[in-house]
């Protein structure tokens, strides 16, 4: 199985315990330079290497998880790979989307994550 994260956009998470994860709309995956990230390792990847932006191949360690807290309810990070050789942290949009079931609007002053259902702000 081959991931291939991609930017096409990209926004920093600008909350406190998010400073270290960029978010990312073309990433298939979370994707990890280090399990220190993460609240809990899972276990081994069976996923051998994910292919970057440059087209190279980087190979993942394992997978784990994460969270953070929002406005109302803790958002988690399911299935990050972890591969020490990439650059940045990325946070898949359309995986977090999905995990949390909330959406992230983008506008000319960065991005929100608001509940699905409610329309409430959480990030």
């Amino acid at each position: 199985m081959e991931i291939q994260p991609r930017s096409q956009m990209t926004e920093t998470l600008t909350d406190p315990n998010w400073d270290s994860w960029v978010l990312d709309s073309g990433s298939t995956a979370h994707l990890s330079s280090s399990p220190g990230n993460l609240h809990s390792i899972l276990n081994h990847s069976n996923t051998q290497s994910v292919i970057v932006g440059n087209g190279s191949n980087i190979p993942v360690n394992c997978v784990g998880s994460s969270s953070v807290k929002s406005l109302s309810r803790s958002l988690t990070l399911k299935n990050v790979l972890v591969t020490p050789q990439i650059v940045k942290n990325l946070n898949s949009v359309r995986q977090f989307t999905k995990d949390n079931w909330c959406t992230v609007e983008f506008d000319p002053f960065g991005f929100s994550v608001k509940d699905l259902q409610t329309q409430m702000i959480l990030l």
